[in-house]
Parts: C-alpha cells; structure tokens; sequence
C-alpha cells in the first residue's frame, strides 16, 4: 500500500508565524470530528470506518476555505487603512501609489482590485442589504468562482459603469432579465429591488461549476484579436489593440507561456513620450519609422 509522505514547507519566513499557521491544522481535524459527530447524530447512518475517516480529511479540506476568506478580509481591512491614512507614501520605500506598493508585497493588479472590491462592495452588501452570512456564502461558492463574479456584482450594486463592454454587458443583461422576470409575473421593482434581486441570481449561479459561472455571466464570446506580425531580421515583433477583456483572455491562455511586461503611460503627452522612450519595442518601431 503507498503511503503519503508530509511536506514540511514553511508558510512564513517567520519561524513563529509560520508555527502558528501550519498549527491550525489541530484546529482543523477537531471541528471536522464535531462535524463528523453531527453527521452520525443527525442522519443514523451506518458508516466504516475508512469511510469516517474519508469524511473527516475530506471535510477538513472543505474547511481551509475559511482561511481564504480570513486571507481576503484581512487583506482587504489592512489595503483600506494603508489607502485611507497614506501609509503607501510615507512609508521609506515611498510607493508612488497603491498598486506599486501592493506589488512589491506580492498581490497583483488583479487581486489587489479583487480583494478590494469583495471587502469594501460586495461583502457589506451581502452582510447588510442582504443579511446573509460571509462565510456561508463564501463557503457555497468559493474563491474561484467569487473572482469570476466580481466585476458583474460590482456593476450591479454600484450602478457605475463597469470598466469594460463585456462586463458592462452583461450587467446590463442581467437587470434586464430580472425586470423582464418581474413583469411577467405582475410585479414592479423599484431600482435597489431589482439589484437585490440580481445580486441574489449572482449567488445562485456561484455555486456551479466554473466553466458554467463563466458561461451564464459571459454568454458573449471575446472578439478575435487583431494581431500584426512584423519581421524583423530574425525577429517577429507582435503588436495588437487589445481591450480589457482581450487582455484578460491572453492573460489566462498564455499563462506559463508569456511574461508580460506592463507600462502604464501617463496622460501628460510630453511625459507619455518619455516613459515610451525606455520601452525598448516602442524604440524597435520609432527607429524603423525615422527618416534620414
């Protein structure tokens, strides 16, 4: 029979926080026992014990999602007071804004709008609007799927224009649906009404699979991207005009397969020209543009 063998990674460079939450797995196996205990209690079911014992690793599983959550809150509570006092700007290193900052710890430009959005948008808005509990939620329909349905949510609640056509679309789509719903029973929604509703649809659908969440929220297929392909002596040079939503599907198809490098030009067009000149494809293109 194989046995497994345990990893014995450290999950901190600190040695005493790295203790502390590797030492949450005690923590773990007992709330399992009590659920397993709950279980037996309630149902009067028969099991074996190797069937106990697949219920109990099993469901310890289920529970680190807890602590994906308690990762997201505790990220988005520090991110709000690091944004509210300054604290990116005096710190020594002087970040020139959030995002600088946030990526030098190691959260992306992606994560860091995620997290942001979850705990400062749609959290309060499932806590408070529709009174129901975080971590229920959360655990019906995880951290994958939330990350998926963020930016339609966020459209929803706020009623600010999302920041791309396929986003805004389907917002769009679904406050439709659920106005069209309401009407054909008999019913009139006042505007927080029907986003409460869509929002409440949201939930229900974060609980498929993935591919089916992406599938109901993003029913439209991405446009096909315009590239252009430049020889180069025994270079190929790639240039596209991609919008958000292009760029999303390059990002999660060529993953592990591209390193991008991301330049942010300022709008100050004499600026703009300056931080285009160190962009060395950008020189690449203005050298075979020139004339002598």
């Amino acid at each position: 029979m194989q046995t497994s063998t345990a990893l014995a990674i450290a999950a901190s460079p600190n040695l005493e926080l790295s203790n502390s939450l590797l030492g949450i797995e005690a923590q773990l196996q007992h709330a399992a026992h009590q659920n397993l205990d709950q279980v037996l209690a309630e149902d009067g079911g028969t099991y074996t014990d190797l069937e106990k014992h697949a219920m109990l690793v099993i469901d310890e599983l289920k529970m680190i999602n807890g602590m994906d959550l308690a990762a997201v809150l505790l990220r988005g509570k520090l991110l709000h007071q690091i944004e509210e006092e300054g604290l990116y700007s005096v710190h020594p290193n002087q970040y020139h804004d959030l995002n600088t900052m946030a990526k030098e710890q190691g959260i992306s430009v992606s994560e860091l709008s995620n997290v942001r959005t979850l705990y400062d948008v749609i959290f309060p808005y499932i806590q408070n609007t529709l009174h129901r509990d975080i971590a229920e939620v959360w655990e019906e329909i995880g951290k994958s799927n939330f990350r998926d349905l963020v930016g339609v949510m966020q459209g929803v609640i706020t009623g600010h224009p999302a920041p791309n056509r396929q986003t805004q679309s389907s917002v769009r789509r679904i406050l439709d649906d659920v106005e069209a719903t309401a009407r054909a029973a008999g019913q009139t929604l006042d505007e927080d009404s029907r986003r409460q509703v869509a929002v409440e649809r949201l939930l229900e659908v974060g609980q498929l699979t993935n591919a089916e969440v992406r599938q109901n929220i993003r029913p439209e297929r991405t446009p096909s991207i315009e590239a252009n392909l430049i020889q180069l002596g025994g270079h190929t040079l790639l240039i596209a005009d991609l919008d958000d939503d292009q760029v999303a599907l390059v990002t999660r198809r060529l993953h592990g397969y591209m390193d991008p490098q991301r330049f942010a030009l300022p709008p100050n067009p004499r600026q703009a020209q300056l931080e285009a000149a160190r962009i060395p494809v950008l020189r690449t293109l203005v050298n075979l543009l020139e004339v002598s």
